[in-house]
């Protein structure tokens, strides 16, 4: 019985570290769809900083920092490219 507790809980933080606070997760999600489609301006805006504030607390769990950081080293390597590119053309 204890190990069966020991594994359950070793199980929920390993979720909560990969896959971040699932409450914060779901308001995250929420949040972005309101930021892209509210007909208010000032909705928008506020879900925007609201959604913002959740990525920096790290709530989102391992998962998802992850992915940003493939996102900005797949950014700096397409303007990287691009910038080979265009001084080798010139």
């Amino acid at each position: 019985a204890v190990t069966e507790r020991v594994n359950s809980a070793l199980n929920q933080v390993r979720g909560m570290l990969v896959d971040g606070d699932p409450e914060a997760v779901t308001d995250y999600a929420k949040l972005l769809e309101m930021a892209r489609n509210d007909p208010d301006e000032a909705v928008r805006r506020e879900c925007r900083r609201a959604a913002t504030a959740i990525e920096r607390s790290g709530r989102l769990g391992l998962r998802f920092e992850m992915l940003q950081w493939q996102r900005v080293r797949a950014d700096v390597r397409r303007e990287t490219l691009r910038r080979l590119i265009l001084e080798d053309a010139t």
